[in-house]
């Protein structure tokens, strides 16, 4: 299996929008809490142009969001992929991502749930190491859970393995804050 290189101090993350992008004010200023978060830490971004859009669950088209994917895999100046959240519609953009491309610039991706979709292949298909671990909005918490934390120390190479939590997510409830 490839390992892509680990988020160094310094580095840029690219947040893609392959499902959904933020819609209202809450996902709004979740997007950016977790900008700040970031930011915080030191890193550098490369926002989505998608990331404030969604029309019926989707922030662009599905040749557009396929596009987004290739093209942050061909920058050399993004060091990392951290999906925007999750959604319904990943799986539209997959004829459009050029794999091709993501094998000649390895790099670690990370979210759940729908960006499972695109995680599964570049992992089955490609043999390149993703983390299933967290998508870019939940980093916008006004408290950053622990499960989130230990995401981002596999991204940055401080962790190779994580445990249970103590809780799981149950059914889904909308933000009420952002």
């Amino acid at each position: 299996m490839k390992y892509p290189s680990f988020l160094k101090e310094h580095s840029t993350i690219g947040i893609p929008a392959p499902s959904s992008g933020a819609y209202n004010e809450c996902k709004i200023n979740r997007f950016k809490h977790a900008t700040s978060f970031f930011e915080k830490k030191g890193y550098q971004l490369i926002p989505s142009d998608n990331l404030y859009k969604s029309e019926r669950g989707r922030s662009a088209s599905a040749k557009e969001r396929g596009k987004e994917i290739t093209e942050m895999f061909k920058n050399k100046e993004i060091d990392a992929i951290i999906c925007a959240t999750g959604g319904d519609f990943l799986i539209e953009i997959l004829p459009f991502v050029n794999f091709e491309e993501i094998v000649k610039n390895p790099k670690f991706v990370m979210g759940l749930s729908d960006p499972t979709g695109l995680l599964y292949p570049i992992t089955s298909k490609y043999d390149i190491a993703t983390i299933y671990g967290s998508n870019f909005s939940p980093f916008g918490a006004e408290k950053v859970h622990k499960s989130q934390l230990d995401a981002l120390e596999l991204l940055e190479g401080k962790t190779l393995e994580v445990h249970s939590y103590d809780k799981y997510a149950g059914d889904y409830q909308e933000e009420i804050t952002g």
